[in-house]
């Protein structure tokens, strides 16, 4: 751990003085006008490393979404997650998978009951919501 902190505090220091000097050491334009804006805009801190690639993955669902899914969970307490994804896509446009609706009720604790249901359950349930084909 200290070998690792010596080694990046001797290459903050290399490009510290680059920016300082850039005559002194044999170092290609291309690195002087990479690091020198870094350096103007944040100071030392611009000089560190810091992580490649996005900041957000690409299919990260909305946070719009999500709140949507648990509004219409809290509104139909009765619905499950393919229910709640056909009334998501008639309503708002937006048709996010079983899975996600599934996910994001489990990440707010609103977990819905699984497996096989009794004929006279799925007929009671069939009478309060049926969800239509096309909207």
């Amino acid at each position: 751990m200290e070998a690792e902190k010596l080694e990046l505090s001797e290459r903050i220091e290399r490009r510290l003085e680059m920016i300082h000097a850039p005559t002194k050491f044999n170092v290609s334009l291309g690195t002087y006008y990479y690091w020198y804006p870094r350096y103007v805009e944040m100071g030392i801190f611009g000089l560190f490393d810091s992580k490649k690639g996005p900041k957000t993955p690409h299919n990260k669902t909305s946070d719009n979404v999500a709140s949507k899914v648990v509004e219409t969970a809290d509104y139909h307490p009765e619905l499950d997650a393919p229910e709640i994804s056909k009334v998501l896509e008639c309503s708002s446009g937006h048709k996010p998978s079983v899975s996600t609706v599934q996910r994001i009720l489990r990440s707010n604790g609103m977990n819905r009951p699984k497996g096989r249901r009794s004929k006279k359950r799925r007929r009671k349930r069939g009478q309060q919501f049926k969800p239509t084909r096309r909207c």
